[in-house]
C-alpha cells in the first residue's frame, strides 16, 4: 500500500475563496494521503466571507 503523502497546490488569483475551499477538501477528506495548500497570484488580505459562508452552508447538502 502506498503511504506517500501527496502535496497538492490550488492556485487562484486572490486566494480569498475558491482555492481556500479547494484546499480544505483533500485535507479534510483525504485520510492523511494529501497535504493541500492554497495560494494566489495576487493575494488579498481578506477572505470573501460570502463565498466561504455559502461553501460551509452547503456541506452535506449534495
Amino acid at each position: 500500500m502506498d503511504k506517500k503523502i501527496h502535496n497538492v497546490l490550488f492556485l487562484c488569483t486572490c486566494n480569498s475563496a475558491r482555492s481556500l475551499i479547494a484546499e480544505s477538501q483533500p485535507n479534510a477528506l483525504g485520510k492523511g494521503r494529501f497535504k493541500a495548500y492554497s495560494a494566489g497570484s495576487f493575494p488579498t488580505d481578506a477572505l470573501d466571507r460570502m463565498s466561504i459562508q455559502h461553501a460551509v452552508g452547503s456541506i452535506g447538502k449534495s
